[in-house]
């Protein structure tokens, strides 16, 4: 976005895992925008990030906590997990970073994770977290819709 706007960065990067990374000189940049595909790409990029903010703030402003935390963890399955039978493991994140994810404090996150465990929808232990998507659904609709 700095490069678009020419103005001070607004949102800083953590690595979860090895990475590379690219450092294009704002020139350089300025040069590669003049190619219309590449245009194209960037403008489809900093939409489709629009859209998931916007998605994020919806969510953190008209969703239970426990609804937020569900929808977390159900993200970093789409983005991270992997199938083990009915299940979806994914790395086990510290509580403050999803609380930092959902808009809650760390002991929010650490008592939605326990109500979740008895559910039987989340399991953790030193490195792995595994998510019952379904376990998770189910839960979750029946907070958010409970039936009469």
């Amino acid at each position: 976005v700095a490069l678009l706007d020419s103005s001070t960065r607004s949102a800083a990067v953590v690595a979860t895992r090895d990475s590379h990374f690219l450092r294009i000189p704002a020139a350089a940049f300025d040069e590669l925008r003049l190619n219309p595909r590449f245009e194209k790409k960037i403008v489809a990029h900093v939409i489709a990030t629009l859209r998931e903010a916007n998605d994020q703030v919806r969510g953190i402003s008209t969703v239970s906590t426990m609804a937020r935390v569900a929808w977390c963890l159900a993200r970093l399955a789409r983005q991270e997990g992997k199938r083990d039978g009915t299940a979806v493991v994914i790395p086990r994140r510290k509580h403050q970073e999803l609380a930092d994810m959902v808009g809650c404090t760390r002991e929010t996150v650490s008592r939605k994770l326990e109500t979740l465990k008895r559910k039987r929808c989340v399991l953790w232990d030193k490195q792995v977290m595994r998510l019952d998507l379904e376990g998770l659904q189910r839960f979750v609709r029946s907070e958010v819709w409970p039936q009469p």
